[in-house]
């Protein structure tokens, strides 16, 4: 990896280390989205997707 790939790397963190909450929520939010099955792994499995991302903020 040359310097400016990590630059971009360290610049592109920027926001989810501003604000891990709601980064987090996103992340989680897209990820069950796209394999909704996966949700049954986690002790909130019973809550709808739309109560959790509000939970989180």
């Amino acid at each position: 990896m040359n310097s400016d790939e990590v630059q971009l790397i360290k610049k592109t963190w920027e926001i989810p280390v501003a604000t891990p909450t709601d980064s987090g929520a996103a992340i989680l939010t897209q990820f069950f989205n796209r394999f909704p099955s996966n949700l049954e792994k986690f002790p909130f499995r019973d809550v709808p997707l739309e109560e959790l991302s509000v939970s989180c903020t």
